[in-house]
């Protein structure tokens, strides 16, 4: 929703901090969103260099979190581009720095996923996603993945199943503005065509 707007107040903000002369005002959490949302509207240029802006200002070596958004950019720019060493190499990274702050690392384990489909290695995961499916049932947010990991590896019944549980819920994952929902749908979406679902 209102990508143009996002936009716009993305570039604005990091004008105003380029302005007063501390571009790590817009490092982080803004720029993390912003790599986001030119990816959104396609602009794969406009989301590397901003990966890169305000990284060299002194004080943001001194931010461990910092750190773990930029990598997580930057390893999302290498997936895209199809360097997967690369991008698995700064995905661990990812995982790193989120378990030294207590974090999950859902963005890193979501380009490990992706990683590992593109790399036609997706049954390593099986075991993962069927085991936080068992213990988180009610958690929307990795169905989607559970459900393309089922379709891809021949588990009709199983795929179908967990889409229609889905469905009951109107295909609750996420919030309106989280970033799990947008690639969620994606998932749901190739779910629908391999199932053959008309919906």
């Amino acid at each position: 929703d209102l990508l143009p707007l996002r936009l716009a107040a993305g570039r604005e903000a990091m004008q105003l901090a380029e302005r007063a002369g501390n571009p790590e005002w817009a490092v982080g959490h803004l720029t993390g969103w912003h790599v986001g949302d030119l990816m959104e509207s396609g602009d794969t240029e406009g989301a590397a260099r901003t990966t890169n802006f305000g990284t060299d200002a002194a004080t943001i070596h001194h931010q461990p979190y910092v750190h773990l958004v930029l990598t997580n950019c930057r390893a999302m720019m290498a997936l895209h581009a199809g360097r997967f060493g690369e991008a698995e190499q700064l995905a661990m990274q990812c995982m790193q720095y989120a378990t030294r702050f207590g974090q999950a690392g859902g963005a890193a384990a979501v380009q490990l996923f992706t990683l590992r489909r593109e790399q036609g290695r997706l049954a390593e995961l099986a075991p993962v996603l069927e085991h936080f499916q068992r213990t988180v049932p009610d958690s929307g947010v990795w169905q989607p993945g559970f459900i393309v990991l089922c379709c891809e590896l021949g588990r009709h019944e199983q795929a179908l199943a967990a889409f229609e549980r889905l469905a009951a819920k109107n295909f609750a994952i996420g919030g309106a503005s989280d970033g799990a929902r947008a690639g969620g749908l994606v998932y749901l979406s190739e779910a629908c065509a391999w199932l053959g679902d008309a919906v």
